[in-house]
């Protein structure tokens, strides 16, 4: 890279150069070694289907771009085969299809996909620990040897402080002063984890998981006379969101629109249980570190898809030497039934220099899924 700079007592600007990028030539390709059982089952004279398949998956010599200290300057951190990490799961599939007298067929199918995610090595330097969530955020996310990747991590929320004598027996937290408790009410009350008497850094703990319990879907195709319908849904089940848009929406963090919740979910004497602590524009304990008011049940059903279509019969097309029209309508992401709070439940995970990976299940307030109605036409001569 180069860049203007100017030489010691001198008004010319020349061209300088600093370097943009380390290098890593140790970098190697990352290797994966899978272990799979299937199986694979028909029967009811070919109606009832069924796939499953148990696998074990390691991967070793991750790569990814390790944090630097600020002595490294502005150049980009180089790709490192970090560490090594396993998945275990196992993915079932069950089908069946039949009729109904001569004219009305259908097909039922069903997914169901569970795995369990467990990081093996991290480095060679005895941290086993990366921390990640973007330069702007802080910590948000901790992958640690023994554990899934991109764990959430932060302080736990207890509750709000409702009076002066909760604040008199809690551990002390940054900002808080025993002698004049009063100013402290309606704020957060974190937990102390280690029992020390103190709220610090050491008190930060895993506060959610990205991970699902298990990921379905459904199936269901029906076809009558000339009528057919398509239905595909799609679910996730028991895996948490940490939504960072509340950092902007909720507290008072830079100067822009707010949500109702701040107005109508802030603590106060006569709303003691709010989700929001009180309102305070010099209040940089609750929207100034990571806490597990952002993290949110990520639970959802989707309809992904849904088809419906007519085609027209043979003997009207015949004249027109048309072998085929089918008129359709169809319908994508339809509806979500979700408890999840920020636009879309079903989020990418956020790159910030090939650390993707590190960010999963952190909302950072993408464009959700768009919703699709189409209506077509498939014609065959």
């Amino acid at each position: 890279m180069t860049g203007p700079f100017r030489r010691p007592c001198s008004n010319s600007t020349v061209i300088g150069y600093y370097l943009a990028n380390l290098g890593n030539p140790e970098t190697v390709w990352e290797s994966t070694v899978m272990t799979n059982i299937g199986l694979d089952l028909t029967i009811l004279n070919g109606r009832l289907e069924l796939n499953a398949e148990v696998y074990d998956r390691r991967t070793n010599g991750m790569l990814t771009q390790p944090q630097l200290t600020a002595l490294a300057g502005r150049a980009n951190a180089p790709f490192v085969n970090i560490g090594d990490m396993k998945n275990t799961g196992i993915d079932l599939n069950l089908n069946y299809h039949d009729k109904l007298g001569s004219d009305f067929r259908y097909e039922v199918g069903v997914t169901f996909s569970h795995y369990k995610n467990e990081v093996l090595r991290l480095g060679d330097s005895g941290t086993e620990q990366i921390f990640s969530g973007g330069t702007r955020y802080g910590t948000i996310t901790l992958t640690q040897k023994g554990q899934p990747v991109s764990m959430f991590y932060g302080y736990q929320i207890e509750g709000i402080f409702q009076n002066e004598n909760e604040v008199k027996t809690h551990a002390l937290q940054t900002g808080m002063d025993k002698n004049n408790p009063a100013k402290f009410v309606g704020k957060y009350k974190l937990k102390d984890v280690n029992g020390d008497g103190v709220v610090t850094l050491n008190d930060r703990t895993f506060i959610g998981n990205p991970h699902p319990d298990f990921t379905y879907g459904f199936n269901l195709s029906l076809a009558w006379h000339n009528f057919d319908m398509n239905l595909y849904l799609y679910g996730s089940q028991g895996n948490d969101i940490y939504n960072i848009t509340k950092y902007y929406t909720d507290f008072q963090t830079f100067a822009g629109n707010r949500s109702k919740r701040m107005l109508y979910d802030s603590w106060r004497p006569d709303n003691p249980n709010a989700k929001l602590p009180i309102l305070d524009a010099n209040d940089n304990i609750s929207n100034g570190i990571s806490h597990s008011y952002y993290i949110e049940n990520g639970s959802y059903l989707r309809a992904k898809n849904l088809q419906i279509g007519y085609t027209l019969p043979a003997s009207l097309l015949k004249k027109a030497k048309i072998d085929q029209l089918r008129l359709y309508v169809q319908a994508t992401n339809l509806f979500t039934i979700t408890g999840y709070s920020g636009l879309d439940p079903d989020i990418m995970n956020a790159d910030f220099g090939g650390s993707g990976d590190l960010n999963k299940g952190v909302d950072y307030g993408f464009y959700p899924n768009a919703r699709q109605v189409l209506v077509g036409i498939s014609l065959t001569f």
